[in-house]
Order: structure tokens, then C-alpha cells, then sequence
């Protein structure tokens, strides 16, 4: 009797157990098809001009991406597989609705500033990020409530729908281990869960958007600055400049004394004499930034150009000082000018 017992106990949990894990694979893949439906962009080769769609492609949510790990869901009897498809793309939507909410709210642009002005690379070639990092906290802190109202209010009801029924058999799927039901029934497991979530999200959307700045955005318009005349890439330049943490102002096109921009930071003036050339710029260029920066009282003087130095121009920028960039070296420079030349700067004044 005892055995015909316990084999019908074990009878019913290896039903439940498949019964259980069909579901757990079924809802799993509606989460795929919600999430290609509401969020992912069509092809990752497209024509992605905003910064959501640059992001999507970069998580990986894009029909193709989504049509694999559909696949993959399909072919798996993994309970933990699904488990962790489900967990991963709730944090995929997550982070979406937080790039939303940044931008929105103008704070995307700020924290892509304050992690180029607060990390650098120091005199011993270690990459210091821990003013980043403090900046990073400082801004959770105030703001973390706001990211999880605004991610819980742009949930749809087919999510929740989904969350709910997965089934509570198998231990891997209770509710707790969800993204939504760690935002809406907070814990102290689930506190340190969403901290670590609103971290990661926030690094991801920040080098993201730094990265998109950098190439997808200008070459949007074709080329890294695909300037029209010399006036627009003197524009584009001081764009540059700010985007890298600097106060960089073109000055008039008519008695600008040698300087196309006039650039300060951390109480540091530089001038700036931009060449749109072809051919390698000459010494002349050089000779303008020098009288400028006589002329401005300014600290620094550079010649940004969209081409090369002649040996004559390199000779007379290294006897008085004067900095050569291609228009590709200034990220480089403004890093270089927070590690080691604001600091020489400010001694020698």
C-alpha cells in the first residue's frame, strides 16, 4: 500500500514538474514576443537616428536578437533558462525606460559630462573613476525614486499579466525574483537588487550615449564633422570642445585677433585657431594662435585642423608652446588637460 502510495505522489510531482516547466516556457516566450513587439527595433543595420534606437541595437533588442533567443527558449527544458531569459529582458526594458526618463528630463547630457570630467587617466596610467563614481551615487541618492516611479508607470498591463502567471511551482519562478514585483513590493533582498540594477542601467546608458555622441551622431550628416565651411567647423569644434567639459565660445568672424574659439576651464583660458585644410597647415596658422593668445591674456593656444602639420609648423608650435591637434585628437587632449596640464597650470600661476 505504502508503495502504491508513494508511487502515485512521485507520479504527480513529475506531472506538476512538466506541467509547470511547459508554462514556465510558454510565458517565457510571450515575454519575447511582447518585447519585440513593444520595444525592440526592426534592424539593427537601420537607419537608428535617436539615441533609444542606438541603445536598443546595443542590448540587443532587435527582431534578429529576439528571433534567437526565441529559438534558444524553444529548444531548452532548462526551468533556470527561462528563468533567466525572463529576468534579462525585464532588465533590457529597464534600462530603455530609464534612458527615457534621463533624456526627458535633460539629465542624460549631464552625467555623460560629469563622467568626462570626472574620470581620467593619472601620471602612472590608471584609469581613476572614484569622482565618477561618488557623482554617480550622489545622483541616485536624489533621483532613485523618480527612475523607479517612472519605470513602474510606463508598465504595460500585458507585462503584469505575464509576471502573474508564471507558474508558482517551480521555485525559480516565484514572483520575488522578478524585476517588476522587486520595484512595486520592496524588501531589503530586493533594495540591494535594485541598487545594483539603477548602477549597472546608469553605466550602460551613460557609455552608451558617450559612444553614440562620439561616432554614430556625426556621422549621421557623413564623416566625424562633415563641415560645409570653415565657419561650421569652427562651430563643430567648439561643440567638441564643450561636449568634453570645456566653456568654448566662436568668436565674430571679423576682427577675431587669431582666435576662431575662445575656450576656459577650471579658470584656464585657451585659444583656438581651426583650419579646415586638405593640404598639411603651415606655419602661418601657428603665428595667428601666438599673437591671439597675447591678445586674449589666454594660458594655451592650439591649431585644431582637419589635416596634418608641416615640419616648419610643428618646429615653431614646439619653440613656443603651442598645441597641434587633429580634430580626432581632442577627447584625447581634454582628457590629458584634467590628468597632468591643469595641475601645471595652476602651480605655475
Amino acid at each position: 500500500m505504502s508503495g502504491l502510495f508513494w508511487l502515485i505522489v512521485i507520479f504527480f510531482s513529475v506531472a506538476v514538474f512538466f506541467g509547470s516547466k511547459e508554462n514556465a516556457k510558454k510565458y517565457t516566450i510571450l515575454m519575447i514576443e511582447f518585447c519585440k513587439n513593444e520595444y525592440s527595433i526592426k534592424n539593427e543595420f537601420g537607419d537608428n537616428k535617436s539615441f533609444i534606437d542606438y541603445l536598443k541595437n546595443s542590448i540587443s533588442l532587435t527582431n534578429t536578437s529576439l528571433n534567437v533567443l526565441k529559438k534558444d527558449v524553444e529548444s531548452s527544458i532548462s526551468v533556470d533558462k527561462f528563468n533567466s531569459v525572463c529576468k534579462d529582458l525585464f532588465e533590457r526594458v529597464f534600462i530603455i525606460e530609464i534612458a527615457r526618463y534621463l533624456s526627458a528630463n535633460k539629465y542624460l547630457e549631464v552625467l555623460a559630462l560629469k563622467k568626462n570630467q570626472l574620470s581620467y587617466t593619472d601620471e602612472y596610467g590608471d584609469l581613476r573613476e572614484d569622482d565618477w563614481y561618488n557623482e554617480l551615487a550622489r545622483f541616485i541618492e536624489r533621483k532613485k525614486d523618480d527612475m523607479l516611479l517612472a519605470y513602474v508607470s510606463s508598465i504595460k498591463s500585458e507585462q503584469k499579466d505575464i509576471v502573474k502567471k508564471i507558474d508558482p511551482f517551480i521555485g525559480a519562478f516565484k514572483m520575488k525574483n522578478f524585476l517588476y514585483p522587486c520595484i512595486v513590493m520592496p524588501n531589503k533582498q530586493n533594495e540591494n537588487y535594485q541598487q545594483r540594477l539603477i548602477i549597472n542601467s546608469l553605466e550602460t546608458i551613460v557609455d552608451n550615449y558617450l559612444y553614440y555622441k562620439k561616432y554614430a551622431k556625426f556621422s549621421e550628416v557623413g564623416g566625424s564633422f562633415a563641415a560645409e565651411s570653415p565657419y561650421d567647423y569652427e562651430k563643430r569644434v567648439a561643440d567638441l570642445l564643450i561636449y568634453y567639459g570645456w566653456n568654448a565660445k566662436v568668436t565674430q568672424k571679423t576682427n577675431d585677433q587669431g582666435a576662431d574659439i575662445v575656450a576656459t576651464r577650471d579658470n584656464i583660458k585657451m585659444v583656438v585657431q581651426c583650419k579646415m585644410y586638405n593640404a598639411p597647415v603651415g606655419n602661418s596658422a601657428v603665428q595667428e594662435v601666438i599673437a591671439a593668445m597675447r591678445y586674449y591674456e589666454a594660458d594655451l593656444a592650439a591649431v585644431v585642423a582637419s589635416s596634418s602639420f608641416t615640419k616648419s609648423a610643428r618646429q615653431l608650435a614646439q619653440s613656443a608652446e603651442v598645441v597641434l591637434l587633429h580634430e580626432s585628437q581632442i577627447e584625447n587632449f581634454s582628457l590629458e588637460f584634467d590628468s597632468k596640464m591643469k595641475y601645471a597650470f595652476q602651480n605655475n600661476g
